[in-house]
């Protein structure tokens, strides 16, 4: 995971928020994820929500000096799914994917304190897909997936 983007309060200049891995880690308040499968046969029916919560303190100071501004960013994507096992080692798969994003913003800009909404957004995305998977020892299994979205619906902005 990795932001890369820039965002503008008000009339301030747009600033830059990037965030590496590294960076996400270190800023991290809290993440959870519960990848859950459920099988039948050759189906394989998948709910997988994950939640992330970051606070980056002085996140626009290097590009606004006259500011102290922290971020909390808050992520929300849960995807539900189901495959079908086309061969021993193959599955063809599809479903969707809702993701949801708040950006918040609090401290002060030019002595004057600041605590607003940046962005709240969220959408829908249908998905298509196939997943391989080889079993390299009796405890170990290794799975890779590939998927590409079909139709998005909304980037609602409130």
């Amino acid at each position: 995971m990795a932001v890369d983007g820039t965002s503008q309060i008000g009339v301030l200049p747009p600033a830059d928020i990037d965030a590496s891995f590294g960076d996400i880690l270190d800023n991290l308040n809290m993440a959870l994820s519960l990848h859950t499968e459920f099988a039948k046969g050759r189906w394989t029916f998948v709910i997988d929500p994950t939640y992330v919560d970051l606070q980056i303190d002085s996140a626009i100071s290097s590009t606004i000096p006259q500011a102290d501004v922290g971020l909390e960013i808050t992520i929300w994507l849960v995807e539900l799914w189901s495959s079908y096992e086309v061969t021993d080692h193959w599955e063809l798969l599809g479903g969707l994917r809702w993701q949801s994003q708040t950006i918040g913003a609090d401290g002060t800009v030019f002595n004057m304190p600041l605590d607003v909404e940046v962005a709240d957004e969220d959408w829908t995305d249908f998905f298509v897909g196939v997943r391989a998977s080889y079993e390299l020892s009796e405890k170990w299994l290794f799975t890779a997936r590939v998927d590409a979205v079909l139709e998005r619906l909304g980037r609602k902005v409130h």
